[in-house]
């Protein structure tokens, strides 16, 4: 079991060194034909961020994966299809920066979708993954690719690189202060990191006191977090990149898939996070997925 009662000392998301609090409820990690991993999960005093300590093994990451759909090659197809606005967009987003086209890698480059549109648009593409499926099908179509459980683990000589893509990984990350810091070393200067990542807290937060605590409460923020291992509020991850040296901008409404791909009440509850997000001057960020441009200095 890859839990403990005992409260961790270090702030995992901005590196507060200092006792945590329990958050309230524990993680029901999903597993492939077994009982699910109960983690326990805690919040900073310091940035106010939830995450589960210790994370899952990796022997239980694997079986967790053997239950997901982005992770089955038989349909990996059609969820890049899905994918392929949200994609673009990042590739927008780093021309918008540097133009000069270099060497971009993509962290999490699952079966390498991403890897062939960055090429197509002039690119040197790399990628990184633990899924060996995902590396093996890239490796395949022409990339290197590495095979890593952490961007600290990669080969890559820092300096290297042009830009960096997190799409939809950053919230796996195990230690995403440490992890945050070795993007910043592996770009060159003036390089771009761009992700796209969820912005759940303030809902989760407001969930929590009014969910009592057992077994509702953990069965609800298991399916919220499904197999994510922290939750950061967007103007936290700001603040600490930030601090490390990025200058920073966020953006609400970054949806991963077309509109006509979700239900109707979370259309409208990204389009209210975009109105809000709007009416503020980019002060109240709400959406449920959002996507951080940041340069490193």
């Amino acid at each position: 079991m890859s839990t403990h009662d005992e409260a961790p000392t270090r702030c995992i998301i901005c590196n507060y060194t200092g006792p945590t609090t329990s958050a309230g409820f524990l993680q029901l990690y999903a597993q492939h034909e077994k009982p699910p991993v109960p983690v326990a999960w805690w919040e900073c005093p310091n940035c106010g961020s939830w995450f589960g300590s210790p994370h899952p093994t990796i022997e239980e990451i694997r079986c967790n994966w053997a239950q997901t759909f982005y992770n089955d090659p038989k349909i990996e197809a059609k969820y890049a299809e899905f994918k392929i606005e949200s994609q673009n967009r990042i590739l927008d987003a780093i021309e918008a920066v540097r133009p000069e086209k270099g060497t971009v890698l993509d962290y999490g480059s699952n079966f390498g979708h991403f890897l062939e549109m960055a090429r197509d648009r002039g690119w040197t593409a790399i990628g990184s993954d633990a899924f060996d499926e995902g590396v093996k099908a890239s490796r395949e179509k022409g990339f290197e690719t590495h095979l890593a459980w952490s961007l600290e683990d990669l080969t890559i000589p820092d300096g290297s690189l042009d830009a960096l893509v997190s799409n939809d990984v950053f919230y796996y990350v195990w230690e995403p202060y440490k992890h945050l810091e070795k993007v910043f070393a592996l770009l060159k200067p003036g390089g771009v990191f761009v992700m796209r990542t969820s912005n759940k807290l303030t809902v989760e937060r407001t969930l929590r006191r009014v969910i009592p605590t057992g077994e509702k409460r953990n069965t609800l923020f298991s399916r919220l977090l499904q197999a994510q291992f922290h939750s950061i509020q967007a103007n936290t991850i700001t603040k600490v990149m930030t601090q490390i040296g990025f200058n920073v901008k966020s953006a609400a409404g970054a949806m991963t898939a077309p509109n006509e791909e979700y239900s109707k009440k979370t259309v409208v509850l990204y389009k209210t996070a975009d109105f809000l997000y709007w009416l503020t001057g980019g002060g109240v960020n709400l959406s449920p997925g959002i996507m951080i441009v940041a340069v490193k200095r």
